[in-house]
């Protein structure tokens, strides 16, 4: 599990969430996600919502600021090959 520590908090309703807990994403997570684009905003926050247990809908409350250390913490769950097209057509 990985935690970030947002640098500006989300604000949502009555909550307020200072920090993402992410557990490693599943297949299952991936339902729905084209791989290729996963560097869409929509696709990014679909997965983080589906690993972190936070409504889509509180998470683009997000700061951007916040975005890169979120994006490279997801990062790490996905070996740079299998987001390669050339190494995909191979199977």
């Amino acid at each position: 599990m990985q935690n970030i520590k947002l640098n500006s908090p989300i604000v949502f309703g009555s909550d307020t969430i200072e920090e993402l807990n992410m557990r490693e994403p599943t297949l299952g997570d991936l339902d729905g996600i084209n791989l290729e684009e996963m560097g869409k905003t929509e696709n990014l926050v679909v997965l983080l919502a589906r690993i972190s247990g936070v409504s889509v809908s509180a998470l683009k409350k997000m700061s951007l600021r916040d975005l890169i250390p979120i994006s490279k913490a997801i990062a790490v769950f996905f070996p740079s090959e299998s987001l390669d097209p050339e190494l995909q057509d191979q199977t």
